[in-house]
C-alpha cells in the first residue's frame, strides 16, 4: 500500500475537542485541493480537505459515524439483485468492524440510547457518544423537543430520521482512523510505504500492462 503522506503524529489528531482543528491547523496533512470557481457562489472557490497521511481523511474529518437508511440498502439490494446489499447483511458487516461504547449517553438517555444487539462490541473501529455535550446542546435540543420535533435515540439503527446526537469515531483511546483500525497488526501480508508519491508507471516489456510504480524519491514497487 502506498501513502503519499507520512504517518501522522503531533497535535490536534486525537482528542474529540480537536475535531475542528486538524483541518485548520495541520496543512501538512492536507492535499490542498480547491474546487473550481462556483458560479452559484459568485465565483468563489471551496477548500476540499483531503487527508495526506496514513489514515487519509479519517484523521482530518469531523469524526461523524452515521450509517444509511435500512430502506436504502434494501432498495439497492433489489435493484442489483444481490442480497449482500440488504440492510440486515450490511448491519452485521458494520457490527463486525465496530466497538460501540454506550456509556457516554448515560447523562442524556432521553436524547440518545443506542439499541442493544444492533451494534458490534469487538471490532477495531471504536464508536462512542460524548460523555459531555458542548454548552447549550441539551437546552437547544430540549427546546426543539418541546416544540414537537422528533428525537431519534439511535440514528445508526437503520432509521436515521429525526433529531439526534451523532455518534463519532472517538473513544477513551482517542480518534479511530482507518489506519488505527485496519493498518496496524495486519500480519505479514501487507507492506505499507509512506511518503510515497508516485511519479511514473512501470510498464511491462511489451507495453501492455503496468507492472509497478516509481516514487518521487526513486523507490520502485512492482506487483
Amino acid at each position: 500500500m502506498l501513502e503519499a503522506g507520512a504517518e501522522p503524529s503531533g497535535t490536534f489528531l486525537t482528542a474529540p475537542v480537536h475535531r475542528y482543528h486538524a483541518a485548520l491547523f495541520r496543512p501538512d496533512l492536507d492535499h490542498g485541493y480547491v474546487s473550481e470557481p462556483e458560479a452559484a457562489l459568485n465565483g468563489r472557490t471551496i477548500a476540499y480537505t483531503r487527508g495526506k497521511g496514513l489514515g487519509g481523511s479519517s484523521m482530518m474529518n469531523f469524526g461523524v459515524y452515521l450509517k444509511g437508511s435500512a430502506a436504502d440498502y434494501d432498495a439497492w439490494a433489489e435493484k442489483v439483485g444481490d442480497e449482500a446489499w440488504k440492510w440486515e447483511t450490511v448491519r452485521q458487516d458494520y457490527a463486525a468492524i465496530e466497538t460501540y461504547e454506550f456509556s457516554g449517553a448515560k447523562e442524556y438517555s432521553n436524547l440518545a440510547r443506542p439499541v442493544e444487539g444492533v451494534h458490534g462490541k469487538h471490532g477495531k473501529v471504536k464508536v462512542g457518544l460524548p460523555s459531555q455535550l458542548e454548552k447549550g446542546v441539551l437546552e437547544t435540543m430540549q427546546a426543539l423537543v418541546d416544540a414537537g420535533e422528533q428525537v431519534n435515540l439511535d440514528p445508526n439503527s437503520g432509521d436515521p430520521m429525526g433529531m439526534s446526537i451523532f455518534p463519532h469515531t472517538y473513544s477513551k483511546d482517542g480518534r479511530t482512523t482507518s489506519a488505527v483500525a485496519h493498518l496496524k497488526d495486519t500480519g505479514g501480508n501487507l507492506k505499507v510505504w509512506t511518503d510515497a508519491s508516485v511519479t511514473r508507471l512501470l510498464w511491462s516489456a511489451d507495453g501492455q500492462k503496468v507492472e509497478g510504480v516509481e516514487m518521487q524519491d526513486g523507490r520502485r514497487g512492482r506487483s
